[in-house]
């Protein structure tokens, strides 16, 4: 809820919509393989899964930045979901984190004059 609200006002779609594509299917996903085969394997299949999304979310991206921002994406996810809170929830922090890193990566690449953010995937009417 909030954690969308505050990705679809404050980032650009294509940071907003992989982060929320992370919560709905990497924290599941890590919640059940965590309880099965434990909280390593948990880890590295939410890293994955986190960083498929990315990399789909960022086709029309240079190959280097897809893989950067999916590594950057999927780890951060795996530490927002890893990591628990007692005042934060782990789905606000799925979202918010990878969302933050790659602001703040964005905005690093920008200093140097290249443009980082692939095109826009949704074109409101």
């Amino acid at each position: 809820g909030v954690a969308v609200f505050i990705l679809l006002l404050f980032f650009p779609q294509q940071i907003a919509v992989p982060c929320i594509l992370c919560a709905c299917f990497t924290d599941p996903i890590m919640g059940e393989t965590r309880q099965r085969y434990g909280g390593k394997n948990a880890c590295i299949a939410g890293f994955f899964v986190s960083m498929f999304f990315f990399i789909a979310t960022w086709y029309r991206a240079d190959i280097w930045i897809r893989l950067l921002v999916s590594i950057v994406g999927g780890t951060s996810a795996v530490i927002g979901e890893a990591k628990k809170n007692r005042w934060i929830d782990d789905d606000f922090m799925v979202q918010i984190l990878p969302a933050v890193f790659i602001l703040i990566l964005w905005r690093m690449i920008g200093l140097t004059g290249l443009e980082m953010l692939p095109s826009p995937m949704i074109h409101p009417i």
